[in-house]
C-alpha cells in the first residue's frame, strides 16, 4: 500500500500537478508546492492554508460557478467536480487552473467530510481558446458592421449603432467621432454614444482649436495609435490633453485616426469613465480595421452629401438662372428648360418637352430661327439677337448662344437666352441722347481708340465728314497733344473715368477749341467702350481771360489811387504842417493878446482842416480795401486812460472846456485785466464819437464809461448833453456823408463820414455801436464789442504825467534832415528852446555825408520824402555803420504801408505831419535820455 501511495505520488510529481486535500467540515487544506508555484507562491508564503486561501485567490466570478459544482458532487449528482477557474497570480494576473477532486470520506450521516483533488495550469490552452473565441467574435462584429455600411440608407444612424456594438466589445464607456476642419484648424465632435449612466459631452466639444492638442494631433498625423490605460500616467509632454480628459473624469482611452488617402480626416475615440482598462495589441489592430471601415463610409457620407449638394447648386443654378435655358436632343427637340421659361414664358414643362424649340417662336420667324440656331452651332456666329414668344403672345427680344454636349450621356444642345428688351430699350434711349446731345460726342474703341461712332454736333462744329472721322483715331484727328492722350488713358485704366479736364482740340481747318473733357468707360452687351464729351468753353475762356485783363487793370486802378492818395497826404500835410506849426509857436513868441488869439484861431482852423483830411483819407482807405483787425494783449485801464485823456484834449481844444463838465465811471475790478483786442480800431472808433459829443455840445455834460457785459463783450460810452438827434435822423448819421442837418445853412461843420467809418471798424471787430437821443436833451453812444480775456496777469507800471516841461538837451546834437525850407525852420524853432544842438541837411546824401562829418550826433529826424536821396534810402546806407543810433522818420505819408516800410529800412520812431510840439519832445526825451 505505502509502494502504491508513493508510485501515485511519483506520477503526479512527473505529471507536475498541484494536489489538495480539504477537511470540509474544519476547512483545513493541505496542498504540495506545485499548487503553491501556480499562483507564484511558496507553501510556506501561503500558511495556515485553509479554504480560505483558495477562496481569496479565485475570481470571484468563477467562485460562484465552483459552488455551484462542488454542491452537484455534494448532492450526487456528478461522480467528480472538475472546474476551470481563475487564480490570482502574485505577479497581478489570472492564471487558469484546470481544478477537479472528489470526496473520499463521508460521514455517518452521509454528508462530505473529507475532499481531495488536484489543480492542473491551463492558462497557454485557455488563452489560445479565449484568442480564439475572441477572433471570431471580432470577425462577426466586423462583418455586421461592414454590413451596416453597405445596406445603410442613413449613415448617421449607422454610426451611432456601430459604436454601441463597439463599447460592449472593448469595454468603453463612451465612443465617439470627431472631424477635423483644416481650414479653420478645428476639431467637432459629430457622432456620440454613452453607456448607461454616462453624461454626453457632444454639445460642449465644437469647434475645438487643433492648437490645444498639440501632442494628440502630432501622434494623429503620423497616423499613431493613441492607446492610454490610465490616464493619470500620461507622459509630461502630454500635459495639456491630460488635464482636459481629467477634467472629464475619463480614466482610460484609445484613440484611432480616421483618414482619406493620406489626409487626416478625424478620429474615433473610446473612453472609460468608470476604471482603467488595458486594451491588447490585437485590440487596438482590430479596432484600426473598424476605423479604416469607418472611414471608407464617413468618406461615403461626404461623397454623397457633395454629390447631394453639387446637385442641389447645379438645380438651383439651372432654375434660379436668369436666362431661358432650354435642352435639345439632336432632333431639335426640347429635353430640358429650366424655371424661368416656365415662370416667365407661362410655359409648362409637359406643354414644351418633347416638341421642337421652334415652338417658342414666333411662327413667322421660324425659319430664320432655325438658320441662326444652326449657324452659331456650326460657329459660324457667336450669338444672334431674335425674339421668341411668350404662351400669351408677348414677343420678347433675345440674345441667344448655343453650345453641343451631353445630357444623360447622349448628345445634346444647350440654348441660353439673354432676355435684351430693356438693354434694347435702353440703347435706343442712349442713342437719342448720344445723337441728339449738343455738347461734342463720341464712342471709340477701348483698346485702339477707333471712332466708332460720333454726334451730329461733332460734324457741325469740328466740319469732318463721317469717313473722315469713322476708323480714325480721335487723339490724331483732333491733335491733342501726347501728355493729355497719355493722362486720360491713365485716369480711364485707374478710376474708370476721366471728369471735366480743360484742354485744346482742333477742327478740321485748325481752329482751335477750348474744351472741358469727360470720359467713361460704359459696357453696352458684352463689350467696352469710351464714351467721351467735349463741351465748347471756348467762349467762357475768353470771357474768363478778359476778367482777369479787367481785374488787373482795377488792381493797378487801385495801386495808382493808393500812389495818389498818399502823395496827395504828403501835399496836403506839409502846408498844413506848416499852419500848424508856426500858429503854435507864435504864443511864445509875443504877449500881444489879440495876436495869440489869432494864432490860436488858425492852429484851430488847421487843425479842423487836418481832420477833414484824415477823415477823407480814412474813407479812401475804408473804401479801398477790407479792414484788416490786428489783435494785440492790452490793459482795460490803458484804454479807459487813454479815452479819458482824448476827452479832455478834444475838449481843452475846442474852447468849451469852461462850460462842459467831465463825468467818468470806471468799474476798478477791471483795472488789472488784460484783454485781447485791436486797440488802435476800438481808439479810432470812439474818437469820431468822442469828437462828435465835444462837437455837439455846447454846455452842460459829457460822460464817458466803461463797463463789462455778459457774454465778455466790453462796453464804451459816451453820454452827452448836447443837441440831440431826431429819430428819423438816427440812422442816416452812419452813412456816408450825411449829418443830422444836410443844409448848405447847417450850424456844425464836418464832411460826415466819422460815423460811418466808426460803423464799418465796429461791425469788422464783430462790434456794434447803439444810439440813443432825445432832440435839445442830448445823445448817448455805446460801442459794445467782444474781448478775450489774456491770462497774463503781468501789470504794467503808470505812465507818466500827461504835463508837459520843456526838457534840456544841452549837449546833444540833432540832426534835422528836410527838404522843405519852411518846415525846416519850424522843427528848428521847436527844438530850440531845449537847448540842443542842431545840425540841418536838405536831402538824405547832404545827411549821410553829415554823419560822416559828425560822428557824434545823437538823433536824426528823418524826413521821408527828399531828392536826391530819399530819406528810406538814406536810412538805410546809414544803418551799415550806425545800427544803433536812433532815426525818428519824419513824414506827411498817411498810409500803414508807407510806416511798415519806415520801420523796415530802419527808423525807430515816426512823427506824422503836421508836427506837434508834445509829440515831437516826448519822443526825442524817450532816446536822448536812455
Amino acid at each position: 500500500m505505502i509502494d502504491e501511495i508513493e508510485e501515485l505520488s511519483q506520477i503526479v510529481e512527473n505529471a507536475n500537478l498541484g494536489t489538495w486535500q480539504w477537511n470540509i467540515l474544519t476547512g483545513e487544506t493541505k496542498i504540495n508546492d506545485r499548487w503553491a508555484t501556480i499562483v507564484g507562491y511558496t507553501v510556506a508564503e501561503l500558511s495556515p492554508v485553509s479554504i480560505d486561501t483558495w477562496v481569496s485567490l479565485i475570481h470571484p466570478d468563477d467562485l460562484l460557478k465552483s459552488k455551484e459544482l462542488l454542491n452537484a458532487h455534494f448532492e450526487g449528482k456528478t461522480k467528480r467536480y472538475s472546474c476551470e477557474v481563475r487564480m490570482l497570480h502574485k505577479n497581478g494576473n489570472w492564471v487558469w487552473v484546470l481544478d477537479t477532486g472528489k470526496v473520499s470520506q463521508w460521514t455517518v450521516d452521509g454528508n462530505p467530510l473529507m475532499m481531495s483533488g488536484i489543480h492542473q495550469e491551463i492558462d497557454e490552452q485557455k488563452q489560445a481558446e479565449l484568442q480564439l473565441y475572441h477572433k471570431l467574435k471580432q470577425e462577426k462584429l466586423i462583418r455586421e458592421i461592414s454590413s451596416d455600411f453597405v445596406n445603410s440608407s442613413n449613415i448617421d444612424d449607422s454610426i451611432i449603432s456601430v459604436f454601441e456594438k463597439l463599447c460592449s466589445f472593448v469595454e468603453a464607456s463612451r465612443v465617439y467621432l470627431f472631424m477635423i476642419d483644416a481650414k479653420k484648424e478645428t476639431m467637432s465632435n459629430t457622432h456620440e454614444w454613452c453607456a448607461e449612466g454616462v453624461s454626453a459631452e457632444k454639445d460642449e466639444l465644437q469647434n475645438l482649436p487643433l492648437s490645444i492638442f498639440p501632442w494628440w494631433m502630432d501622434k494623429l498625423y503620423k497616423k499613431e495609435i493613441i492607446n492610454i490605460s490610465d490616464v493619470s500616467q500620461m507622459p509630461i509632454e502630454a500635459k495639456a490633453e491630460q488635464e482636459i480628459l481629467e477634467s472629464q473624469n475619463i480614466k482610460s482611452l484609445l484613440v484611432l485616426p480616421v483618414h482619406s488617402g493620406s489626409k487626416l480626416i478625424g478620429f474615433v475615440g473610446f473612453d472609460n469613465v468608470m476604471s482603467t482598462v488595458f486594451w491588447t495589441q490585437q485590440d487596438s489592430q482590430m479596432l484600426y480595421l473598424l476605423a479604416d471601415i469607418l472611414s471608407n463610409a464617413i468618406i461615403r457620407k461626404l461623397n454623397e452629401e457633395e454629390l447631394t449638394n453639387s446637385f442641389k447648386n447645379l438645380r438651383n443654378y439651372f432654375d434660379l438662372n436668369s436666362d431661358f435655358v432650354v435642352i435639345l436632343n439632336d432632333q431639335a427637340e426640347i429635353i430640358k428648360v429650366n424655371q424661368q421659361v416656365i415662370d416667365t414664358l407661362g410655359y409648362e414643362e409637359d406643354d414644351v418637352v418633347g416638341k421642337s424649340v421652334l415652338l417658342l417662336h414666333p411662327s413667322k420667324e421660324e425659319k430664320d430661327a432655325a438658320t441662326v440656331i444652326g449657324e452659331i452651332l456650326d460657329n459660324e456666329r457667336k450669338k444672334s439677337p431674335m425674339p421668341i414668344i411668350a404662351n400669351n403672345g408677348k414677343r420678347i427680344l433675345v440674345e441667344t448662344t448655343a453650345k453641343k454636349g451631353l445630357w444623360d450621356g447622349k448628345p445634346a444642345v444647350f440654348v441660353i437666352s439673354k432676355d435684351i428688351s430693356e438693354l434694347k430699350l435702353s440703347e435706343e434711349k442712349f442713342s437719342k441722347i448720344f445723337h441728339n446731345s449738343p455738347e461734342i460726342t463720341g464712342l471709340s474703341n477701348l483698346d485702339t481708340g477707333e471712332c466708332l461712332e460720333v454726334n451730329s454736333a461733332f460734324y457741325s462744329k469740328l466740319g469732318f465728314s463721317p469717313d473722315e472721322v469713322i476708323g480714325k483715331q480721335a487723339y490724331t484727328l483732333l491733335k491733342m497733344e501726347k501728355n493729355i492722350k497719355d493722362k486720360i488713358e491713365t485716369e480711364l485704366k485707374e478710376k474708370g473715368s476721366l471728369q471735366n479736364m480743360e484742354t485744346v482740340i482742333y477742327t478740321k481747318h485748325g481752329k482751335p477749341l477750348n474744351v472741358l473733357l469727360s470720359s467713361s468707360i460704359i459696357q453696352i452687351l458684352d463689350s467696352k467702350y469710351n464714351l467721351t464729351i467735349a463741351s465748347d468753353i471756348t467762349e467762357s475762356v475768353k470771357n474768363k481771360r478778359e476778367l482777369i485783363q479787367a481785374k488787373e487793370k482795377a488792381e493797378e486802378s487801385d495801386r495808382l489811387k493808393l500812389a495818389f492818395l498818399a502823395t496827395m497826404s504828403h501835399e496836403l500835410r506839409t502846408p498844413l504842417n506848416h499852419v500848424i506849426g508856426f500858429s503854435n509857436l507864435i504864443p511864445d513868441m509875443t504877449d500881444d493878446e489879440s495876436i495869440m488869439e489869432f494864432s490860436k484861431l488858425i492852429n484851430q482852423s488847421g487843425s479842423n482842416l487836418l481832420n477833414i483830411i484824415e477823415d477823407i483819407f480814412d474813407l479812401a482807405m475804408v473804401e479801398q480795401s477790407t479792414i484788416k483787425i490786428r489783435q494785440q494783449e492790452v490793459l482795460i485801464r490803458d484804454i479807459y486812460l487813454e479815452l479819458k485823456n482824448q476827452l479832455q484834449e478834444i475838449l481843452f481844444e475846442s474852447d468849451k472846456n469852461e462850460s462842459i463838465q467831465l463825468d467818468y465811471r470806471f468799474d476798478s475790478t477791471l483795472a488789472t485785466k488784460r484783454i485781447i483786442t485791436d486797440k488802435p480800431k476800438v481808439m479810432q472808433v470812439m474818437t469820431n464819437i468822442i469828437k462828435n459829443a465835444v462837437k455837439y455840445t455846447e454846455k452842460g455834460r459829457i460822460a464817458l464809461s466803461l463797463t463789462l457785459e455778459q457774454n465778455s463783450y466790453l462796453s464804451l460810452n459816451i453820454k452827452d448833453t448836447g443837441i440831440g438827434i431826431p429819430e428819423n435822423k438816427i440812422d442816416i448819421i452812419f452813412d456816408f456823408f450825411r449829418q443830422v442837418d444836410d443844409s448848405h445853412t447847417r450850424e456844425y461843420g464836418g464832411v460826415g463820414i466819422g460815423l460811418a467809418i466808426s460803423q464799418k471798424i465796429a461791425t469788422a471787430m464783430g462790434g456794434k455801436i447803439k444810439v440813443k437821443s432825445v432832440p435839445d436833451f442830448g445823445s448817448e453812444f455805446s460801442y459794445s464789442f467782444p474781448i478775450k480775456f489774456s491770462e497774463n496777469k503781468t501789470i504794467e507800471s503808470n505812465k507818466n504825467s500827461d504835463i508837459f516841461i520843456m526838457p534840456d538837451f544841452s549837449g546833444s546834437k540833432v540832426l534835422i534832415a528836410e527838404d522843405d525850407t519852411i518846415g525846416l525852420k519850424m522843427i528848428i524853432n521847436i527844438l530850440k528852446p531845449s537847448s540842443c544842438t542842431i545840425i540841418e541837411a536838405t536831402n538824405g546824401l547832404q545827411a549821410v555825408e553829415a554823419l560822416k562829418a559828425n560822428p557824434d550826433i545823437d538823433m536824426i529826424l528823418m524826413d521821408l520824402k527828399m531828392p536826391v536821396m530819399d530819406g528810406f534810402e538814406a536810412t538805410s546806407t546809414i544803418r551799415e555803420d550806425f545800427p544803433n543810433l536812433p532815426i525818428i522818420a519824419l513824414t506827411a505819408y498817411s498810409l500803414t504801408k508807407d510806416k511798415k516800410r519806415a520801420f523796415a529800412a530802419g527808423c525807430n520812431d515816426i512823427i506824422t505831419k503836421p508836427v506837434d510840439k508834445v509829440i515831437t519832445f516826448m519822443k526825442l526825451k524817450n532816446y536822448l535820455e536812455r
